[in-house]
């Protein structure tokens, strides 16, 4: 504060607490006016005083506003009536122009000309008072010709006592730089993904926040309808796919990545075969989504089977082959062996054997060319039923008939000392069937029964006729069916276990299969070993 003159000063002050050097006295007009004075000239004093100190302090606020606009990291520009009233040398270092190009120039001139109406819009509408955004990125063309973007934020002013703008610029080339080149490569990285030829799929906490269109086209989805869904969404069933959650992420919460084949169902409910590989994006965390890879292998895990499937066949061939060497070695040696020693006996001993050996050689003879020539009928049937070769030649047929001669057949070929007990229910009249197929059939299951039984025990056939059903049982008490051969009983040239040296080809239980099927009928059994089996044959007929 300005101080009085010392003179003045001590003046004033005596007249103001009545104190003048001397005696008191009364104060007189003159005391009065000069009090006054003092009075109005102490306030004019201090009114001066305290304008300098305002100045001054006006003076040194303003040179830090300046200091403050004049080192500011951003470009500072007032605009009134389209031209640049004020601009920061931060505007000359972000544009290249030095102060001078800058003043009063249309800003318009240095903004970049795609970008120049979306500028002068914006202007306009922020001097009319109308909404517009407050911050937004255009470019502008530097001295050196370089294109840079700016962002703005803009509010308006009084300038001069006129309208204008205040603008604050920032320099986000950079940033704009590195979004494009982010955006072009996710573009470059979409496209390749979108183009791969395995399906891709992105799973934050099994939910799909991502999928490729190999993906969706493979399930038969769009990839609309897959985004945001839960995984579970392709999975057969809820126990598939809380297993394979089971074994998959402790997989990859190891670090490791996990692969496997798993069944998928596809929209319209079809089942595929799907190789699956994923990976984690932080191991430490799953939350932060894995990465899976999807092949459909279904045509690839179709032709294994139908591989596997060749390759069974081909074992089973040649065991076939196998067995029926065996058994053509085994069943051929005996009859021809008997044959043979017959004829010898009688090349030798003709003359010399009674009339009826003579005949019992025969007899043997001609049993033993007919046991090998049933044998390479079954060969030759058994042959053409696994060609599909077999035929269906259906006829009226006395069912009744057949049964009681197929019966008289058994009994003389096993020596006329095994008795048939035949049971008729039913058969009235002709049923349309085939008289060859089912002569294999019921006689091979006949044969076998009188063949696997004790003499003296009993076997039954049984032929019953109702509701347009043939049903036909053979029930014997012979030695049974082992539990273990049971499944395979129909196989050719398979013969169960407990047979011993009980002749046989194995081709029998096979053609009567064969024979029933072709009938479109069903054959089926019930045996336990030692307490005898029961076959039973049903077959869908017309009556004629």
């Amino acid at each position: 504060m300005a101080k009085l003159p010392v003179w003045l000063r001590g003046k004033v002050v005596g007249v103001l607490c009545h104190e003048h050097v001397g005696p008191a006295r009364e104060w007189t007009a003159e005391d009065i006016d000069f009090a006054s004075s003092a009075a109005m000239m102490i306030s004019l004093a201090l009114e001066e005083a305290r304008r300098h100190e305002l100045n001054e302090a006006l003076v040194r606020s303003e040179e830090k506003y300046r200091h403050v606009v004049e080192n500011a990291n951003e470009a500072i520009v007032i605009a009134q009536d389209g031209r640049i009233r004020y601009a920061n040398p931060q505007t000359s270092r972000l544009s290249g122009y030095p102060p001078q190009a800058l003043d009063n120039k249309p800003f318009l001139e240095f903004v970049y000309a795609e970008d120049r109406a979306l500028v002068a819009e914006n202007y306009m509408k922020r001097l009319r008072g109308e909404q517009t955004a407050a911050s937004y990125d255009f470019r502008i063309v530097d001295m050196q010709g370089r294109v840079r973007w700016l962002n703005i934020n803009a509010v308006t002013l009084e300038w001069d006592g006129r309208p204008a703008t205040l603008n604050f610029l920032t320099d986000v080339t950079e940033t704009k730089t590195l979004q494009q080149d982010l955006q072009r490569n996710l573009a470059e990285r979409e496209a390749l993904l979108q183009s791969a030829l395995v399906g891709i799929s992105f799973a934050v906490n099994r939910r799909l926040t991502w999928v490729n269109e190999t993906y969706a086209r493979m399930l038969g989805y769009s990839r609309d309808e897959l985004v945001g869904q839960l995984s579970r969404v392709h999975y057969p069933d809820d126990a598939s796919y809380e297993a394979f959650g089971a074994s998959a992420y402790p997989v990859l919460s190891s670090g490791r990545p996990f692969e496997s084949e798993l069944q998928m169902r596809r929209k319209d409910g079809a089942l595929i075969w799907v190789h699956v590989y994923g990976i984690a994006v932080d191991p430490a965390d799953l939350g932060k989504g894995a990465i899976w890879t999807n092949i459909d292998i279904t045509e690839r895990r179709r032709a294994e089977e139908e591989v596997r499937r060749a390759l069974a066949k081909e074992r089973e061939l040649n065991e076939l082959k196998s067995r029926f060497v065996a058994m053509t070695s085994h069943e051929f040696r005996t009859p021809l062996a008997t044959i043979l020693s017959s004829t010898e006996l009688l090349e030798r001993h003709y003359d010399r054997l009674p009339a009826a050996e003579r005949q019992a050689i025969f007899s043997r003879i001609t049993t033993g060319v007919g046991r090998m020539a049933q044998m390479l009928d079954n060969v030759l049937t058994i042959g053409r039923a696994e060609t599909d070769a077999m035929h269906f030649q259906p006829a009226p047929l006395d069912l009744r008939g057949l049964c009681r001669q197929l019966a008289e057949e058994a009994h003389l070929q096993h020596g006329g000392n095994r008795d048939v007990r035949l049971e008729f229910s039913g058969l009235t009249d002709p049923v349309n069937m085939d008289e060859k197929l089912l002569r294999h059939a019921l006689g091979n299951l006949l044969s076998n029964a009188l063949k696997y039984s004790s003499p003296g025990s009993r076997t039954t056939l049984a032929a019953h006729v109702n509701d347009n059903m043939a049903t036909v049982r053979v029930i014997d008490e012979g030695i049974g069916i082992p539990l273990q051969d049971q499944e395979r009983l129909f196989e050719a040239f398979h013969r169960a276990r407990n047979v011993g040296n009980i002749p046989g080809t194995g081709l029998g239980l096979a053609i009567v299969r064969k024979s029933v099927e072709l009938h479109g009928g069903t054959i089926a059994f019930i045996s336990e070993p030692g307490r005898g089996t029961r076959f039973t044959v049903r077959i869908p007929l017309a009556r004629h």
